[in-house]
């Protein structure tokens, strides 16, 4: 499926039985959520979607993707998406509320990235924690530092989720880049009235908080978890998977 400008915003498997095939499209864009190599198959066969479309023109192809590439086998056919009926609100204009609807994908994506690394990077420095244990020297300030990174992650993991314990009995969390992305897009995807004042100054909000915890994750990975492992090296620790490369 394409837009008005020629770009793809959409691929549909399509059956390939002998005979008279049927396909539909769901006027969405495709899902945001990361794709996991260990559960591939599962994820060829999940029918979850994105955001709707906007009203307006689009273009569908039929395409063949096979070993040797992909080939065009039509020409495109143009069609409009059109509203069902008035809505009772007042309507903002369709380009501004899809704008949001992008914005909202981009900034999702994003955070689903970013809880899988930092996820990532908690588990590197539990096995840093256990290579300083195998190691044969004593470094106290190499350790200390371990476990400033240790609370430092866990720290970012609250400010995303909460404090499980609070979860765990439905207690009251402080805001969290979570809570506060979900208010900015509570019945978005389903309607095309576009955001509230409100939902705008939580994705605000959300969107700010994001960039500060990104960059600090980055300069973690990027930065203070080469240095520490060239601190382990010199004290004979055991290499961690994914951070010591080959000489």
């Amino acid at each position: 499926i394409m837009n008005d400008q020629d770009s793809v915003i959409r691929r549909i498997q399509a059956p390939y039985s002998k005979g008279m095939n049927r396909i539909s499209w769901d006027l969405k864009y495709p899902p945001t959520g990361l794709v996991r190599p260990q559960s591939i198959e599962k994820q060829w066969k999940s029918k979850s979607s994105g955001y709707l479309v906007a009203p307006g023109s689009y273009k569908a192809v039929i395409v063949q993707k096979s070993q040797l590439g992909v080939e065009q086998l039509t020409e495109p056919v143009t069609f409009r998406v059109k509203p069902l009926y008035p809505g009772a609100l007042e309507q903002i204009s369709y380009n501004e509320v899809a704008s949001y609807w992008r914005k909202s994908e981009n900034l999702q994506r994003e955070m689903f990235a970013f809880q899988e690394a930092l996820r990532d990077v908690e588990g590197t420095l539990e096995a840093y924690d256990l290579a300083y244990f195998r190691s044969q020297a004593e470094n106290a300030e190499v350790y200390n530092n371990i476990l400033a990174l240790r609370r430092e992650i866990k720290e970012m993991s609250r400010q995303v989720n909460g404090y499980s314990t609070k979860n765990e009995i439905g207690a009251v969390n402080p805001p969290t880049l979570s809570q506060r992305f979900w208010k900015s897009q509570n019945l978005l995807g389903n309607n095309t009235y576009g955001p509230s004042d409100t939902q705008r100054e939580q994705f605000e909000l959300a969107q700010a908080q994001f960039d500060l915890l990104n960059n600090r994750l980055k300069e973690i990975v990027e930065v203070e978890l080469p240095q520490l492992d060239k601190s382990m090296q010199k004290m004979g620790a055991p290499a961690i998977k994914g951070q010591r490369n080959p000489k």
